[in-house]
């Protein structure tokens, strides 16, 4: 991603200001006020760090050692085109015994403006916690950061979630299947992950198969699935199509995810069957039709599918094992 700031300084220039940062700036733009938890906060320095959107891996944007003080207003001019979740981490000096830090996601739609309000609350560090040299805050192109800018908190860092090209039956997992030891039901989706032509945003990351094994509680502990969480799940590409919270419950705005392991939609004349086990769209209950535990492709057993990029991707049909249908794969941290 290339990314380039413009840093409006002094509590005069919020607000009233005649021209807002992003005006007049033709792609994707995040207008954010960074602001302090007590009042007149002033920084040595200031560190952003920009995760998902298609970043591919964290980009660090410190800006000059130079004193100023919060509220403060910049725009990220982020390019053309981009879009998704964006997770911005933001670190600033108090001193060489204190740092203010504070975190915010937004989903960003492709060359629109958004506005972010991020608030640094003060915390202690080492004296030798400084901040890398990296590129300075300039209204040119940001490129890469440095090499220890403060990595984004998990807990909102995206999941990819993709659907495989190849389909398979319902008996892909072979031998006995129980909660919690699934290794079969997952070798699909990790071999699917590190197929040639795969995205190179699935290097390095873990991927298990999102299907009842053999319930679904099974598959939130499995999958590590927060009821809880808002942390975006994402397309191979960035682009966001639900949160982890609503990934078991039912829902009516996500049609799941859009592309395959190499970042290509799936034509309307293949396969639009994908399988979960699933009784009902995000039923945490008993597991429904499932192929006798994804081993059985006998003529008589059956399996609950989804129809892919569709409302009822997670449950629509009941289809016999000999079917074959595409599996979906959910990065795992």
């Amino acid at each position: 991603m290339r990314a380039a700031l413009v840093l409006m300084l002094g509590a005069s220039l919020l607000g009233g200001c005649a021209s807002a940062p992003c005006a007049g700036y033709a792609g994707t733009c995040v207008e954010l006020r960074i602001e302090g938890d007590v009042p007149g906060m002033q920084l040595d320095q200031l560190q952003i760090t920009l995760a998902g959107a298609r970043t591919g891996s964290q980009t660090s944007l410190p800006s000059p050692a130079a004193r100023f003080e919060l509220p403060a207003q910049l725009a990220l001019h982020l390019g053309p085109g981009i879009s998704g979740s964006l997770v911005v981490v933001v670190e600033g000096r108090l001193g060489p015994d204190s740092a203010a830090v504070g975190q915010t996601q937004l989903t960003l739609r492709s060359d629109e403006h958004s506005a972010l309000t991020v608030t640094l609350h003060s915390t202690l560090v080492g004296r030798d916690g400084g901040f890398g040299d990296g590129a300075s805050v300039s209204d040119g192109p940001i490129i890469g950061g440095p090499p220890d800018a403060p990595a984004p908190d998990l807990a909102l860092a995206p999941r990819i979630m993709f659907m495989t090209r190849a389909t398979t039956g319902g008996a892909f997992a072979a031998g006995p299947v129980t909660a919690g030891g699934v290794a079969a039901i997952d070798a699909l989706c990790a071999a699917a992950a590190t197929l040639p032509g795969h995205s190179p945003s699935l290097d390095g990351k873990t991927f298990k198969t999102f299907v009842t094994r053999p319930d679904l509680a099974s598959l939130a502990s499995d999958l590590k699935i927060n009821p809880a969480s808002q942390r975006p799940i994402v397309d191979v590409d960035g682009v966001s199509f639900t949160d982890e919270r609503f990934l078991l419950t039912p829902q009516n705005s996500s049609k799941g995810p859009r592309l395959d392991e190499a970042g290509k939609t799936i034509g309307g004349g293949d396969a639009q069957c994908a399988w979960t086990g699933f009784p009902a769209p995000g039923t945490a209950a008993a597991s429904g039709p499932n192929c006798t535990n994804w081993t059985n492709a006998a003529t008589l057993t059956s399996g609950m599918s989804g129809t892919i990029t569709s409302s009822t991707w997670q449950a629509n049909a009941v289809d016999p094992c000999t079917a074959g249908c595409r599996l979906y794969c959910l990065e795992v941290p």
